[in-house]
């Protein structure tokens, strides 16, 4: 869980980062100087969000100016609240995207640890990485330069944000099978449900289908 923080911890602007989970702190970056008020504030955060929520009950962020800093609180529905020190003028709509894509890693996470039998002498078991799409090949075509081409078209459109856009309908193309070329369509399909320009879109359409069939014509070595 903590490596999903310090993706959220990666954005230009956020100094650090706690995600509170029924009544507790399961993870945190914030150093012990501050860690103690800081997830303390965390339940108190939770009550006002539930005030808020009995009159507008699609409430889900929370913006506390403190000097040139902001602390910014995300509650993520069924899932818990991520809570954020950041600069005074970060960019938001940047920070906004990368909690909403990191909360379905969260959730994720949570469903796991849910799932863990609680031994009396835990052990640790090293288990290997599961084989990413770059490792994945399918009739002799290598998927990661097409990837990493698509993923480089998105730049133009989204800026830095295109990383958590890609990363997102990577992950939703992987839990829909076994990544393989005759598959990218389905890829392309998520990529291009993110788009509100259909001139941004029928672009990046053309731009990337050309990029998926040039793809095809250089075989594995």
């Amino acid at each position: 869980m903590d490596d999903i923080l310090v993706s959220i911890k990666a954005l230009r602007g956020v100094q650090d980062v706690c995600f509170y989970h029924d009544n507790q702190v399961l993870g945190s970056t914030f150093p012990p100087v501050q860690r103690v008020a800081i997830h303390a504030a965390a339940p108190m955060l939770e009550q006002v969000f539930a005030a808020l929520q009995t009159i507008q009950q699609d409430h889900e962020e929370m913006y506390i100016a403190i000097g040139d800093q902001q602390l910014i609180a995300y509650q993520i529905k069924d899932c818990g609240t991520v809570l954020l020190l950041t600069e005074k003028r970060v960019n938001i709509p940047l920070v906004h995207m990368g909690v909403k894509s990191a909360g379905n890693k969260l959730k994720a996470a949570l469903a796991i640890r849910a799932a863990m039998p609680i031994q009396a002498a835990p052990t640790v078991t090293a288990t290997p990485p599961a084989p990413t799409v770059a490792e994945k090949v399918s009739a002799g075509i290598d998927l990661k330069p097409i990837l990493d081409q698509l993923q480089a078209l998105l730049l133009d459109y989204f800026g830095p944000a295109a990383g958590f856009i890609f990363n997102d309908a990577l992950d939703e193309w992987q839990r829909q099978g076994t990544p393989q070329y005759q598959n990218l369509g389905q890829l392309l399909t998520l990529l291009l449900a993110e788009f509100d320009s259909a001139q941004e879109k029928h672009s990046f359409q053309r731009s990337a289908e050309a990029a998926i069939s040039a793809g095809k014509l250089t075989p594995t070595h």
